[in-house]
């Protein structure tokens, strides 16, 4: 075989592997970042499903019955419940009728990317602050005197943590369960349990990374906690979450001064799950509720 008709096959197979490992790894980053239709609405009594605007788009979300009409005299505190990433509203459902019988008010919007968010791809984090800080304004618009407190799982946590670093004054307080510092020290994480070698996913994260318009390196809840301090929160540690270790819950807990309950059997993500009683009972004591 003539050394050019050689090349030329070389040149053809080395052309064909790349345009299919760049089919891979598009098709492997549309997995990651792309809708997330998983779970359910909120399945509870005394909520309904409304629109809270954004800039944009409107955010499909749970309230409490109250919470449809305006009341500048109702002083009940106002839960916003964001879930993470895979998540859905429904994964508050056990603690959603403990807050309603303690006198508090809900709100569990889908997030960006999941379930029914007309957003096409979910944000990593600063998108989804972006909408919770449009649910404490639509919250703080029909209740002045209320406390709003914010409760996230996970992704939700950090994106809990950047948008009450930047409403901090209209707040009582913050809780995360399940998350982490910086997202680039959780992408290794979760690539770390799949391979010892995080470099090969390197393309994949960065490819992520351009589409969504947002480096891993650069959402740092960690930050966030630290220009927190004063501000009431708790830190919620599962002890058998395999995706989040206890130092990010510890380091995330001596940013922000902030208390951890680090919970037993509970995996990621669970604790309101585990012990539903007892979690609603920490979210009423941060927002210092007296039980009935």
């Amino acid at each position: 075989m003539p050394l050019s008709r050689f090349f030329r096959k070389v040149g053809l197979l080395l052309l064909l592997f790349a345009g299919l490992y760049i089919i891979a790894l598009f098709t492997a980053v549309c997995g990651i970042i792309g809708h997330k239709n998983v779970g359910r609405g909120l399945q509870a009594t005394l909520v309904r499903k409304v629109g809270i605007p954004t800039k944009r788009y409107q955010i499909p979300a749970y309230v409490s019955d109250p919470l449809i009409a305006p009341d500048s005299q109702d002083v009940r505190p106002v839960f916003i419940l964001v879930h993470g990433f895979g998540g859905a509203p429904n994964g508050w459902r056990r603690i959603v009728p403990i807050l309603h019988s303690n006198g508090a008010l809900i709100a569990a919007p889908w997030m960006a990317g999941h379930g029914e968010s007309p957003r096409a791809t979910l944000g990593f984090g600063p998108a989804e602050s972006d909408e919770v800080v449009s649910m404490v304004q639509w919250v703080r618009s029909g209740r002045p005197k209320a406390k709003i407190v914010l409760v996230g799982v996970s992704m939700g946590g950090a994106a809990c943590l950047l948008a009450a670093a930047k409403v901090s004054p209209e707040i009582a307080g913050v809780v995360v369960e399940s998350s982490f510092p910086v997202l680039s020290e959780a992408t290794d994480r979760w690539f770390g349990l799949t391979s010892r070698n995080t470099q090969v996913f390197q393309p994949l994260v960065w490819t992520a990374a351009q589409v969504v318009g947002v480096a891993p390196e650069s959402v740092r809840p960690i930050d966030a906690a630290s220009k927190l301090k004063g501000k009431p929160g708790l830190i919620i540690c599962d002890l058998e979450d395999k995706m989040m270790p206890e130092s990010f819950s510890d380091r995330l807990a001596a940013a922000g001064n902030w208390p951890i309950w680090k919970v037993p059997g509970a995996s990621h993500a669970t604790a309101s799950r585990v012990e539903p009683e007892r979690f609603a009972e920490k979210l009423l004591a941060l927002a210092k509720v007296n039980k009935p």
